[in-house]
């Protein structure tokens, strides 16, 4: 069977922001907004593939660590790292934010502040800041409504809305969450071409037990054969179960469901895909989060379904594939074709942890149908209903 090569574009928060920002007050004073070009660089820092594990987290921020860039021989397992490093980006972008305002002082009084000539990548767009005004706004991540306080919301030029940041406690996402949305293609061109894209990132839980959910509902990349048209990961802080036995507080456990369609019989990533149409790509993993970064991963690719077959652990197109399970650290790619006796005694285990992980792609999870972690088909299907939820109007 040929290697599954995916190209999910993308696999990071790419925000080059150079803001220095200033409003004059009542008095005359200049009252600064945030300076985020240092949190940025960070970020893009993570993008390039480098280890990245920010070692005192913030109270929005799971700290999960980039696994070194995969070689395009393991690029089947191209989302353990690109998933992780994507949510890492999303919390700690959304940390930074919500920190620097409420060391700004900002968040003290109700109000709006506005700002026209917002430079992002060169270009100009329009912001504002509403602290103190509550609304309830719902998402693809969970059911009902939550109300938020304060919100964050950027347009572009042409007045389109391509951010908007919705928070409630700025201490902690114990309660309400974050709820992040923005257009990753209109921020930067760069990575991809769709400017209806809209990313979807809703984080909550407390310290040991956050977790986080980002979802996209259209195709990143035009010209991209291989690029998602939907998707959603999900990240949950919790302790696992190591190959010897032990047990580590420090970790993370991952869900992936992406949908491709292709308008051909992608035979070219195994003769058994014989059919023209949307494709499944399931992905289950461990990851610790201290230590080597050491994750235990696995996965399958099916026409029309979301297979999560535990007994194969995981098929191509139908078939059992002889990668199962892949094994990675720090370094990026270790081994695939992994069994479970043989799996190393410092990485997360297969019985009851990751094969239990996995069996939950493609059903509505432990936070129910319409909750933080359902990836049932339907629910991936539907994603294209992403959108920003709050109705303010650009300054």
């Amino acid at each position: 069977m040929k290697r599954l090569v995916l190209s999910v574009l993308g696999v990071a928060l790419f925000f080059s922001f150079s803001i220095r920002l200033v409003k004059d007050d009542s008095s005359g004073k200049g009252l600064p907004l945030p300076v985020f070009s240092d949190q940025m660089a960070r970020l893009l820092a993570a993008a390039g593939g480098q280890l990245f594990i920010r070692t005192n987290p913030g109270d929005f921020t799971l700290v999960i660590g980039s696994l070194e860039k995969l070689m395009a021989a393991e690029n089947a397992w191209g989302f353990v790292r690109g998933s992780a490093q994507w949510a890492n980006n999303n919390s700690i972008f959304a940390d930074n934010i919500i920190v620097s305002l409420k060391n700004s002082g900002l968040l003290k009084n109700s109000g709006t502040i506005s700002f026209s000539g917002l430079n992002i990548n060169g270009t100009s767009h329009k912001l504002k800041l509403i602290t103190g005004n509550d609304i309830a706004v719902s998402s693809s991540a969970y059911t009902g409504t939550k109300t938020f306080s304060n919100r964050l919301v950027i347009w572009n030029a042409s007045d389109t809305k391509v951010f908007e940041l919705l928070f409630d406690d700025i201490s902690s996402s114990s309660g309400d969450g974050v709820l992040m949305n923005y257009r990753m293609c209109s921020l930067d061109p760069s990575i991809c071409d769709n400017s209806n894209v809209i990313v979807e990132s809703y984080i909550s839980g407390s310290a040991g037990s956050r977790r986080q959910t980002y979802s996209w509902g259209a195709q990143l990349k035009s010209d991209n054969t291989f690029s998602t048209d939907r998707g959603r990961v999900f990240v949950n802080e919790m302790p696992i179960t190591l190959a010897s036995g032990s047990v580590t507080n420090n970790a993370i456990c991952v869900r992936i469901v992406t949908r491709m369609t292709f308008a051909a019989a992608p035979t070219s990533i195994s003769a058994n895909c014989t059919n023209a149409g949307s494709y499944y790509y399931a992905m289950g993993y461990g990851q610790r989060t201290d230590a080597g970064l050491e994750a235990t991963a696995l996965f399958s690719f099916t026409f029309n379904a979301i297979d999560s077959n535990t007994t194969n652990e995981g098929n191509v197109c139908g078939s059992a594939h002889t990668l199962r399970h892949g094994i990675f650290n720090a370094g990026g790619f270790v081994q695939d074709g992994v069994t479970a006796a043989s799996i190393p005694a410092t990485y997360p285990q297969s019985a009851a942890l990751i094969t239990n992980n996995f069996s939950k792609t493609g059903a509505a999870g432990d936070g129910g149908a319409g909750g933080y972690d359902d990836t049932q088909k339907t629910t991936i299907d539907n994603l294209s209903a992403i959108t920003f939820r709050s109705a303010d109007t650009p300054p």
